[in-house]
């Protein structure tokens, strides 16, 4: 045991090398790529925000800084249930808590990965290299911006190890620990890397058992043919009944995570249901930016086409656009080397090389997408599979795979040396070659900046805070600035204060960091209403961009009346850009500019077409189709004041006559907010004749609206938002956001949690019956 201990004790110290000024809270992560940064832009501020809401012990479900109102928790990307992120987040502010998740993520990867290898019977040495290799590929180093992919990679080798407790202690047992460990993939917020490590830990299984049906003994990586098996039992062969129960164990580990993380997951199949993905992609969508075969070459030269990190990156590979990170899978040049002399010397003789020989065959085939037929096939059959993007990602497959390969290689090096002297420089040597070339490549590509720098106020955000009304910002040609930025810097090579400056343009989801709501939203993917209008309005019929010059990123715009018009009807006040707007709507009212004319000014410009996100109308017009809605909402004679769009035809309370039917009066009353939190909204309204309170908040299943005590229908009103139907007098209205399909999912996690404890307790009686030992 204390053997064990010290490589992983090693390792971890590699870990905090590796990632020193965030260790030391020194720095903060800001890996970005070209136009954006899913670190800066989406990871950190949900869970941000998870952090928010943790201090004040409610619950992380909605936010109404992003898309005039959205669902954050049943998106799913912020993990608000992960474990380590709740103990983090609830101990830590934001960024510490940040930069220690991330941290841990790499440790966790590492250890897991050693405990599998030497439960496969690696020794300790190869165990720690392949741990080293696997810790720091390019895989994970390249995603460290998506937070929640590596929080759920992480787990890959812990499940794998369960499996592998599961064949050789035949004891259904081992299906809660593999439970969980599935569980926490999907409760880290990335439902692709659960689903790839289940079709991994699936393909594991079957080749398995089918060497277990084939022979009856395994060889240790240390011993020649037929020496010491692995399993201790008697030469004959499995019982029929065998097979079955190994792959009811394996079943029982999906029911189990799926069972524990039904909280998060059903949330995300309604939200799902309403998004731009409700029935899956397209494969043409799903093998967009993909991996081409030319791009092989880089798991030996990761650099090849260029580097990411210093803005070197060349994107298009033979006519096909193309991602660094996405296609990184570097390994390290003696790793992927040592692979394939493990398997070439191995794979007559041990079922795992075997095992993962083909296996990381078959992951490097699915990697290269509609490069080859294997892919698609999977897309056409498997159910789930076509809700996700980037087959790139099947790299995790692969390196792990060519790195326990690797294992094996150094095992057989390790044998033949039989002087202690030599066989000790020929570690060092390999450890030290291995650990300088993955730091070489990695250690640049994951920039720290100082927190002060990067948590401080930019001027543009203490001006809009002095504006104490509840209004929203819109973010313009924040894309076209980061990328002027990425260029500026030379990736993260040069100074990294202009990304610091650049923050001020409160780039979409980056505005959540300072509590400034936004009409925009940068989600994975979003209810496809809240994509159409965005698409709408921005488009190039709304709105003509124009450049000072053509080597300049930016220059003017001149939006639209719809354009303004659209946004105001959102609460828009404000809006934040680098570039020049020149619209008779938009009033320049402040300006940043920056030291040495580093960079263009920074423009904040108040929209007068404003309207309040709270009003009470008398009319209603009931249009139905999606795009006639947007066309009415735009045309200069649509009053937002006056008048709401609802979808349905309904009777007016007290009233006879449809909704369309109602005079139009000056004023039809006046609201207020008595209390706005994220998913409790208080109002009084006093209304001078029947009509409607119109709240400019998302739509969304779940909200449910109280009237004086009694539950009102929420009508969907000027296309996206909400709206209750109120008679004359004074009126008390309360949105609440309850969600069935949180509760639902809350009770059958709760179960399914409490059934685990009750076998834990009683486990011996209850799965000693179901032993798969049984007629061996």
């Amino acid at each position: 045991m204390k053997r064990n201990i010290i490589p992983i004790a090693a390792l971890a110290g590699l870990v905090l090398i590796y990632f020193y000024k965030a260790a030391m809270l020194g720095g903060v992560f800001i890996t970005g790529d070209m136009t954006t940064s899913d670190l800066c832009n989406l990871n950190f501020p949900f869970r941000s925000f998870l952090d928010r809401c943790l201090q004040q012990c409610s619950l992380p479900l909605w936010t109404p800084d992003i898309y005039c109102g959205f669902p954050v928790f049943a998106e799913g990307e912020m993990g608000g249930l992960y474990p380590l992120s709740l103990l983090l987040f609830g101990l830590f502010p934001d960024w510490i808590a940040y930069n220690y998740l991330i941290i841990l993520n790499f440790m966790l990867c590492g250890t897991f990965f050693f405990v599998y290898a030497r439960t496969i019977g690696l020794t300790i040495f190869p165990a720690f290299i392949g741990a080293v290799a696997f810790t720091f590929c390019g895989f994970f180093v390249t995603h460290l911006k998506h937070a929640n992919l590596i929080t759920a990679s992480c787990w890959l080798p812990l499940l794998f190890f369960c499996i592998e407790k599961l064949l050789m202690d035949k004891r259904l047992i081992w299906a809660i620990p593999g439970g969980l460990v599935f569980a926490c993939q999907i409760l880290a917020g990335h439902f692709q890397m659960a689903y790839y490590s289940m079709l991994g830990a699936g393909f594991y299984l079957l080749f398995r058992i089918g060497s277990q049906i084939w022979t009856s003994y395994h060889i240790h990586p240390e011993g020649k043919w037929g020496q010491r098996p692995i399993f201790r039992r008697k030469n004959r062969a499995l019982s029929p009944f065998s097979p079955f129960s190994l792959a009811s164990g394996f079943v029982l580990i999906g029911i189990i995570g799926v069972g524990l993380a039904a909280v998060q997951l059903l949330p995300t199949y309604e939200f799902t249901g309403l998004a731009t993905r409700a029935s899956g992609l397209s494969f043409q969508d799903a093998v967009a930016w993909p991996y081409p075969v030319e791009n092989l070459i880089t798991l030996i030269f990761p650099y090849y086409y260029g580097d990411s990190a210093q803005a070197t990156y060349q994107r298009d590979i033979s006519g096909q656009m193309t991602l660094f990170w996405e296609n990184c899978g570097y390994v390290g040049i003696l790793p992927l080397f040592l692979g394939i002399f493990g398997f070439c010397v191995y794979c007559t003789r041990n079922s795992f090389v075997r095992l993962f020989g083909l296996m990381a065959t078959l992951s490097l085939l699915l990697t290269l997408g509609k490069y080859t037929p294997l892919f698609e096939l999977l897309w056409k059959c498997m159910p789930g599979l076509k809700f996700f993007r980037f087959p790139n990602r099947f790299l995790l497959l692969f390196d792990f795979s060519i790195i326990i390969l690797a294992g094996f290689g150094i095992t057989f090096l390790m044998e033949r040396i039989k002087s202690f002297k030599t066989k000790r420089v020929v570690q060092v040597a390999i450890c030290a070659l291995i650990i300088l070339d993955l730091f070489n490549f990695g250690m640049k590509h994951n920039p720290t900046i100082s927190p002060k720098t990067w948590l401080s106020e930019p001027e543009s955000v203490k001006f809009l805070k002095k504006d104490k009304a509840m209004y929203r910002i819109y973010s313009f040609g924040g894309d076209e600035s980061w990328s002027m930025v990425h260029a500026m810097s030379k990736g993260w090579k040069g100074d990294l204060g202009l990304y610091a400056a650049h923050r001020g343009v409160m780039q979409p989801n980056s505005n959540m960091d300072y509590g400034i709501s936004s009409s925009d939203g940068y989600p994975a993917f979003a209810p496809q209403r809240l994509v159409t209008i965005h698409g709408f309005y921005r488009n190039m019929d709304n709105i003509s961009l124009y450049k000072h010059s053509m080597d300049d990123p930016l220059g003017f715009a001149v939006p639209k009346p719809q354009f303004t018009k659209l946004l105001g009807i959102q609460n828009v006040k404000y809006i934040t850009t680098f570039w020049e707007l020149k619209s008779p709507d938009l009033i320049e009212v402040h300006q940043t500019r920056f030291k040495e004319n580093t960079m263009p000014s920074l423009r904040v410009y108040e929209n007068k077409a404003v309207v309040p996100r709270l009003l009470c109308v008398s009319k209603a017009e009931v249009i139905t189709d999606e795009a006639a809605i947007l066309s009415r909402l735009s045309s200069p004679d649509f009053d937002p004041y006056t008048t709401v769009i609802l979808e349905k035809t309904l009777q007016h309370q007290g009233s006879k006559d449809t909704v369309e039917n109602v005079v139009s009066l000056p004023s039809a009353g006046a609201a207020q907010f008595t209390a706005y939190h994220p998913s409790e909204v208080t109002i009084h309204a006093k209304m001078n004749e029947d009509g409607f309170l119109v709240l400019g908040d998302t739509w969304y299943p779940g909200w449910k609206a109280f009237v004086d005590g009694k539950e009102s229908e929420i009508y969907r009103a000027n296309f996206i938002f909400r709206a209750v139907s109120l008679t004359k007098g004074e009126r008390n209205i309360r949105f609440v956001y309850a969600p069935m399909s949180f509760s639902l999912g809350y009770w059958i996690s709760i179960i399914s949690l409490g059934v685990i404890v009750l076998v834990m307790l009683f486990g011996n009686r209850v799965l000693s019956p179901f032993s798969i030992t049984k007629g061996l």
